[in-house]
Parts: structure tokens; sequence; C-alpha cells
């Protein structure tokens, strides 16, 4: 019995040790929020793009605005690759799950088309995300991290 205890205490000991090690990261992967709480941290805001694939993204020589978009309560949204606007829909499911949806775009000339493709791709590989401090994580199946987009209050 005494080998019983010992054994289930050594255990518990080490399965605490594992579970308590969350970084941030996993952390902000895990975070889930209600409807109401999703859409008071993440609709009729300014996001503007911080990151893709963890290289910062930078407002390019002649670029006329920085990259950002905002989503509205009609589900709608719109935005601003390096060169051209976009806008289309999106879909907002429990566990934080994302659709976007129709998306289509203006088509000028674009000497970063490179880059503004990338922008452009999150919108059809993101299906979760998550939202701390502020800050708006664009997922890939709750694990990868595809991009990351600051609040901006005017």
């Amino acid at each position: 019995m005494k080998k019983i205890i010992i054994f289930t205490i050594i255990l518990t000991c080490i399965w605490g040790c594992r579970t308590s090690k969350n970084t941030e990261k996993n952390t902000i992967f895990k975070t889930h929020l209600d409807f109401e709480t999703v859409k008071e941290q993440t609709i009729n805001k300014y996001w503007k793009l911080i990151s893709i694939h963890g290289v910062d993204c930078e407002m390019n020589e002649g670029q006329p605005q920085e990259s950002f978009f905002i989503m509205r309560y009609d589900s709608t949204f719109s935005g601003f690759a390096k060169c051209n606007s976009f806008q289309g829909n999106y879909i907002i499911r429990p566990g934080n799950h994302i659709l976007f949806k129709n998306i289509s775009s203006t088509l000028k000339f674009c000497q970063y088309s490179d880059k503004e493709y990338q922008i452009t791709r999150l919108f059809d590989n993101v299906n979760s995300f998550s939202v701390k401090n502020d800050t708006l994580y664009f997922l890939k199946d709750k694990t990868e991290q595809l991009a990351i987009f600051k609040s901006i209050v005017f």
C-alpha cells in the first residue's frame, strides 16, 4: 500500500511539473473566447499587420499606407495589403475558428507583389485565431502561427 501511495505522489509531481511549463505561445494558442468577448475584442477594430510567419512586416518606400484590416459587425471585412485594397466576408465559429470567404481585391500594379501575395494568402490559410492584450494572432489548426496584428486606436 505504501508503494502505491509513494508511486501516486511521484506520478502527481512529475505530471504537475510537465503541465506547469506552458509557454506564452502555448497559452496564446489555447485561449478560447465566447462570442460576445470576440465581438468586443476583434470587431470594428483597426488591425495593423505586425508580422507574417515570424518576419516583421514594415512599410516599403512608396507604399501609400500600412497593411491592415477591419472586421465589421455585418460579417464583412476590408483592408489594405502593400498596394491593393481587399474585402470579403468572414464567419466566426465556436472555439475561435474563423473562415474568410468571397475575398476580392483591386488589381493595381505592385512592385511588392510577393509580399502582397503573402498578406492576401493569410486570409485563405487562417482557420483559427487568438486575442491577447490587443494583439490578434492568426493561426492554422490552432498551432501554427501565421501572422500577428496589433489593434490601433485613433
